[in-house]
């Protein structure tokens, strides 16, 4: 599978969180390549992955539904930061 993204600016603004992947796709900011299912599990991991970096707030907005938690965020961050 590959992902190529149409510019800078369209990566910038995924992977930040100001738009969310399912809006970028629709915008055409990238392009995928590959296995239909890969695709759709690269998407589902990303927005797992939004849920937990992201703040509800912010996460409310660039996801369609709000992932289940299985752990807090704060061990989330801890456990990247001191890289557990």
């Amino acid at each position: 599978m590959t992902v190529t993204f149409r510019s800078i600016d369209a990566a910038f603004l995924v992977l930040s969180g100001r738009i969310g992947v399912a809006q970028a796709y629709a915008q055409h900011r990238f392009l995928l390549s590959g296995s239909i299912f890969d695709c759709m599990t690269l998407v589902h991991c990303v927005d797992v992955i939004e849920g937990y970096l992201f703040p509800r707030f912010i996460a409310g907005k660039i996801l369609k539904r709000f992932p289940q938690k299985e752990c807090s965020t704060v061990f989330v961050y801890c456990q990247a930061l001191l890289g557990g």
